[in-house]
């Protein structure tokens, strides 16, 4: 009997790879580019798997190729800003993505990027290739303070919180602006919330994007924030970049309304090189590499196979109409979960929401908190099982 086929759109690691040959036929796309778009949608076509990474476009056009044989993509990342949420509901095909696997690397990367642009880090290093150290004088390079200063954390997740656990280390008064309040690590790490972006970024002296692209958050931060922000203030980015406008970050820097920018992201990625913005000594870049640590990737890479290989773990009963409900069990880590809609106009259109956000959950607390507070559902049972029985 011939294995189902699924097809991978980068060269990922062996481990990776020997996960899904043990349920699959899988074709991997040999060249360090992304598939040209005609060649994902036609493998939408063929195959019951795709795993992709945050450039494939998952979109309309390739989740009708793939009605009627894609049952799975898994994403290797933590975003799905690149899936058709809608399409792939109504074609009932799971999507996945690899949260929590890559928290501390990020936040290592985002704290990385705040010391390079407050100290002067990379263009320290271009002072020197470029043969401009000569001597030493007591105005070089002078750069700004971490140590004490105050922080403003939009979007308190898994990253962000990891972000705020580092500035503890730097002594920095934390505050932070998110969906939901946290009184628990508000208690726990001593940090404050502010309910009104605007007041957060008009007292700090950085500001860290760690929250997630949706419509809400498209632009967050553009002309107007920036004039809020004080002239000393310095903001860094490691979510997405069409969080930040970038034209107004441009001008903001030019203009030097605020000392300095750090992004791992940008609008759009990636940024062509006669961007004017590149041409400012107050901004740093680097190509989304948040994630970019030899075991992170790894464990990506195997945490997106292992939700293919899930699909053992699948959505049992979609039920139809407001009164249906769904049984999600997840191979990949033992998790066991039944929830109901509590809105009565409820069409059964966000299983796809449900089976991203619980396929590769292992932080239980936070995904019942993440998903309640944004679809507005009860979970009623979950429990973990030492050991999954196929069904």
């Amino acid at each position: 009997m011939s294995l189902p086929k699924v097809f991978v759109t980068r060269i990922i690691p062996p481990e990776a790879q020997e996960i899904l040959n043990r349920v699959a036929e899988i074709e991997i796309w040999p060249q360090d580019t992304k598939p040209p778009q005609e060649v994902i949608i036609q493998k939408a076509a063929e195959c019951i798997g795709l795993f992709t990474t945050i450039e494939d476009q998952i979109n309309s056009e390739v989740l009708q190729s793939g009605k009627d044989s894609l049952k799975i993509v898994s994403n290797y990342a933590v975003g799905y800003d690149n899936f058709d949420i809608d399409t792939a509901t109504k074609n009932g095909i799971i999507m996945c993505n690899t949260p929590d696997v890559l928290s501390q690397t990020t936040a290592d990367l985002a704290f990385g990027l705040m010391l390079s642009i407050a100290r002067n880090i990379v263009k320290g290093d271009n002072f020197v290739r470029s043969g401009k150290w000569t001597h030493w004088h007591p105005s070089t390079l002078l750069g700004r303070d971490i140590y004490g200063a105050n922080l403003l954390v939009v979007g308190l997740g898994r990253i962000g919180l990891e972000v705020c656990r580092r500035a503890i280390g730097f002594g920095m008064e934390i505050f932070y602006h998110s969906r939901t309040r946290k009184l628990n690590l508000e208690k726990e790490l001593g940090i404050n919330y502010v309910s009104k972006l605007k007041d957060g970024i008009s007292k700090a002296d950085f500001i860290s994007i760690n929250t997630i692209m949706n419509d809400q958050t498209y632009h967050l931060f553009g002309k107007e924030e920036f004039n809020t922000m004080k002239n000393s203030a310095i903001i860094v980015n490691t979510a997405r970049g069409p969080i930040i406008d970038m034209e107004s970050l441009y001008e903001a820097l030019k203009n030097n309304q605020i000392a300095g920018a750090a992004v791992d992201v940008t609008e759009p990625e990636p940024i062509p090189n006669n961007h004017p913005i590149l041409s400012l000594e107050n901004f740093v870049v680097t190509p989304h590499i948040g994630s970019a640590s030899i075991e992170t990737r790894k464990k990506m890479a195997i945490a997106a196979a292992k939700n293919i290989e899930a699909q053992g773990g699948r959505v049992i009963d979609r039920g139809e109409g407001s009164g249906g409900h769904w049984i999600h069990h997840s191979a990949a880590h033992g998790l066991f979960m039944e929830v109901v809609p509590t809105k009565d106009d409820f069409p059964g259109k966000k299983i796809l929401e449900l089976s991203h956000l619980f396929l590769l959950v292992n932080d239980l607390d936070s995904a019942i908190d993440d998903f309640s507070n944004r679809f507005d559902w009860k979970v009623i049972e979950n429990y973990k099982m030492d050991k999954i029985t196929e069904n």
